[in-house]
């Protein structure tokens, strides 16, 4: 009766808690949209969508997140319940029915645990691991193939959705081998269930990713990067910052290719082991920290119940699951699914086992199998079509490109009534310079999807830069709570642009400023590394635009962060530079070099500029010009190290390799050098010199 009511109360909280997805910058909306990639089989963006993020992940979350409207909807109470009763099922295999009473009172009165305020990868993650615990903690009673199949194929289905099991079925496969004696010649089939049956599922995501990159890829590509990157330093957090520095600094990890990121994690492993233990050891202390009750009394329940194989193989899932989250750079949501586990381990030290207490869990073992194998079933089915939809992706890939306009039209002609599909064909017209057709489109969508504020937000755009800017100033619209955090900028940098434009440079500057404190408040404390994320949604919003329309905007950018910090990032981040190097690329020097000239009209005192303009000098074989744009740089920025770099080059060229020296002594002398990644260059360029220059006598 106690679970009963316990089970009805968290079904009726749950309309009252923070929708799933809603936090951590809505972090749903990447899924969706890799979701919507793989059910068109279209990629409108180009990016590295669908591959992003795993199939199965991406197809629930385009499910509830971009097809439906949001708000409060039954799935939500649905999942919730489907977790409870399958922690539920784990204190009744475990052997006691009344230990599920304290476990889920825990689990809904306490806010920092499943399932309140949770992001929506985790949420539903934990689902998956809770299934897996299950069917492990089942399988321990009998040891069968058949059970066997079931744990295998609950690892399976969690892989497609996230891929910290990875590991585990090895792992399992190994403990199998070490009780071979017991369990006679039935342990090498339950080894080889373990070591393919949770594989097969990823062999269509593999194919898949093999036709579009030619990569061997079997986990996330590129999500799981910015973890797998930042632990080598030792930092017990994923920070943005720290990983993208590395990223710039390692031209092998700006690929994002899975063998190449590891094969780098572990060289820095290899040559820094005690920065990395350090790291790991920080790592288990917070997650400790994080519920250091629940730890403890879970370590002192599996310690009471040791002899019992059920509490042995729920404690050796959640050490698997801390250890494989401690190897990484963490965030502190990631070890969500792991505070249930710990509660009901915590629950064999509390609730007494008694032969009455085993009688009851005895009777409703039948009902939790049953559960078990429902869940799985719909798990595998879920699986199938994630495996389908990956396996259509690649056929259509391998006939024609995803990114093509024939296979977006194609895919509008299957679905003309698809809101997100002619907001992504608007979103190609407008880089094509197609405004009339992106104003439509954008229009479209948005009478489609009334509810979407973010689409009618970029219809106003689109309308203000057909000429008309009054409905964008006048938009005043709510943003969906699942609306990207860099997306959330849009409002102020679309309304910041249409002011520069109109030159009025005050209330441009307001609404890049509050776009600034928006992301500077999400991430205290690093304030650069919000410039940079300011910068980059500036470089998806307008640098297919022609240059000269936002030149304004641009310009009041670099005016309102112009201490020498922020100077590196934007030199490092500026799309308009990137527009000159684009022009370069497309064989237009001139129009290249007069867009610099324009740009240093404005900011004459650009290091960064006065050295792209004597690359274009150079290039035009103005060797002279180049080296006193070059000269202009240093004058204007003494630690600008590309310059230094170019002048060297430019004086070797000019047959002064007398000077050059000097120029690359000078650099390397200068403070900070020491830890930047072009010292290496600088090095490299000074010896070469030297040689040169001592054969030369």
């Amino acid at each position: 009766m106690a679970l009963a009511l316990l089970l009805g109360w968290g079904v009726l909280q749950a309309r009252s808690w923070v929708l799933p997805g809603t936090e951590a910058h809505g972090a749903s909306i990447p899924y969706a949209e890799c979701g919507e990639v793989l059910v068109h089989g279209v990629n409108p963006g180009g990016s590295l969508y669908p591959s992003f993020h795993m199939p199965l992940s991406s197809l629930v979350a385009a499910r509830l997140f971009s097809r439906v409207r949001p708000g409060p909807r039954p799935w939500r109470e649905a999942a919730i319940l489907a977790g409870l009763l399958s922690v539920a099922g784990l204190c009744v295999l475990s052997g006691s029915l009344a230990a599920a009473v304290p476990v889920l009172f825990v689990l809904l009165a306490l806010p920092d645990l499943w399932p309140r305020h949770n992001t929506y990868i985790q949420f539903f993650y934990a689902l998956f691991v809770f299934q897996a615990a299950l069917a492990l903690v089942w399988r321990t009673s009998s040891p069968t193939p058949a059970r066997t199949v079931v744990l295998a194929a609950a690892i399976g289905a969690s892989l497609l959705f996230r891929s910290p099991l990875l590991l585990l079925p090895p792992l399992l496969a190994g403990l199998e081998w070490l009780d071979r004696a017991k369990s006679g010649r039935k342990w090498a089939v339950n080894a080889a269930i373990l070591l393919t049956v949770p594989y097969l599922p990823l062999l269509p995501w593999i194919v898949m990713n093999w036709v579009i990159h030619q990569q061997l890829a079997i986990s996330e590509r590129g999500e799981s990067s910015p973890n797998t990157i930042s632990a080598p330093g030792g930092p017990v957090h994923y920070s943005e910052e720290f990983w993208r520095a590395q990223v710039r600094a390692e031209p092998r990890l700006q690929s994002q290719h899975l063998p190449q990121v590891l094969s780098w994690a572990f060289e820095q492993i290899a040559r820094h082991p005690l920065r990395y233990a350090k790291g790991f050891a920080g790592r288990f202390v917070f997650a400790l920290s994080l519920q250091p009750w629940l730890f403890a009394l879970a370590v002192a329940g599996a310690w009471v119940r040791r002899r019992e194989a059920s509490a042995r193989a729920l404690s050796l899932l959640c050490v698997y699951y801390l250890l494989i989250h401690c190897a990484i750079a963490v965030l502190p949501d990631y070890m969500v699914p792991l505070w249930p586990l710990l509660a009901v381990l915590a629950a064999m030290l509390i609730v007494p086992w008694t032969a009455k207490a085993d009688e009851a869990a005895s009777r409703a073992v039948p009902v939790v199998r049953a559960w078990l194998l429902f869940t799985v079933a719909a798990s595998a089915l879920a699986a199938v079509e994630a495996d389908g939809r990956a396996a259509r992706y690649a056929w259509l890939a391998a006939r024609r490109s995803p990114a093509s306009d024939e296979a977006l039209s194609g895919a509008l002609a299957a679905s003309p009534d698809d809101g997100w599909l002619h907001y992504r064909r608007g979103w190609r017209r407008l880089k094509a310079g197609d405004r009339p057709g992106t104003v439509e489109d954008w229009t479209r969508a948005s009478a489609l999807r009334p509810d979407n504020a973010f689409w009618s937000l970029h219809r106003d755009w689109a309308v203000s830069l057909a000429g008309d800017s009054k409905p964008l100033l006048a938009w005043s619209g709510t943003l969906s709570p699942l609306t990207r955090e860099a997306e959330k900028l849009d409002p102020d940098l679309l309304k910041a642009y249409a002011y520069s434009r109109q030159g009025r440079s005050r209330p441009a500057k307001e609404h890049l400023l509050a776009a600034h404190s928006m992301l500077v408040k999400s991430h205290p404390g690093e304030p650069l590394m919000s410039l940079e994320m300011l910068w980059d949604r500036v470089r998806e919003l307008f640098s297919d635009l022609p240059p000269e329309e936002w030149i304004p905007l641009w310009n009041e950018l670099h005016h309102l962060f112009d201490d020498p910090a922020s100077r590196k990032v934007s030199f490092l981040d500026d799309p308009m530079r990137e527009a000159v190097v684009k022009l370069q690329a497309r064989g237009l020097p001139r129009e290249a070099k007069a867009l610099a000239v324009k740009l240093l009209r404005l900011r004459p005192d650009s290091a960064a500029l006065w050295t792209d303009k004597a690359v274009l000098e150079a290039e035009a074989g103005s060797w002279e010009t180049a080296a006193a744009d070059l000269r202009r740089a240093i004058a204007d920025d003494g630690a600008f190290l590309p310059a230094y770099l170019s002048l060297g080059a430019v004086y070797v060229r000019l047959g002064r390799p007398g000077e050059a020296l000097k120029i690359y002594d000078r650099a390397l002398k200068l403070p900070g050098a020491s830890d930047d990644p072009r010292r290496a260059e600088l090095r490299s360029a000074r010896d070469e010199t030297a040689r040169a220059l001592r054969d030369r006598k």
